[in-house]
């Protein structure tokens, strides 16, 4: 059973995302598969933010994005949030955004809390599981993303991971 747990990570049912999510009109929304590791459009979707506006998961053109599907309620989330936020203080300045999904974590307001209460300074996104699901093959958590300058998925990191592994995921696409 242990052995379940730690291959799966955290895994929660889900429904519909909160507020209203959607694709932003594009034709290529079309979903990452779950085994896809590289060289994926990112379907253009946007996310309510703690504050219920519809964000993009991208916004810039010019960045590096790593966009991190995470939980409050998920251990190895929690341990892998300060090496993002360090990540994104280290390699802001080369053009690097980390963007986070709080997956099926509770109102908005105990997620902004949670995300003061641990230095979480880059945006956070709100979805459900299912629509994680359903868009990126997410089946566990955390799930991390990066995306390049051209708005591909070019790498798909599972579980848990140390702000040298994020790095060195980056590195290629600075």
């Amino acid at each position: 059973m242990w052995l379940s747990v730690l291959v799966l990570g955290c895994t929660a049912p889900g429904g519909e995302p909160r507020g209203e999510p959607r694709d932003a009109g594009s034709a290529d929304a079309a979903p990452v598969p779950p085994g896809q590791s590289e060289a994926v459009p990112l379907p253009h979707l946007a996310l309510p933010d703690l504050q219920g506006r519809l964000r993009p998961l991208r916004a810039s053109d010019n960045e590096v994005t790593v966009i991190n599907f995470w939980a409050t309620w998920c251990v190895p989330c929690l341990k892998e949030i300060p090496e993002l936020v360090a990540l994104g203080h280290e390699h802001g300045s080369d053009g690097v955004r980390v963007v986070g999904i709080a997956v099926e974590s509770g109102d908005p307001e105990d997620i902004a809390a949670f995300v003061v209460a641990h230095g979480m300074d880059y945006r956070v996104l709100l979805a459900k599981y299912a629509w994680a699901q359903r868009h990126f093959g997410v089946f566990g958590l955390p799930v991390t993303l990066i995306v390049d300058r051209s708005g591909t998925v070019r790498r798909r990191l599972v579980g848990p991971h140390t702000l040298a592994q994020f790095a060195a995921a980056i590195r290629p696409h600075l």
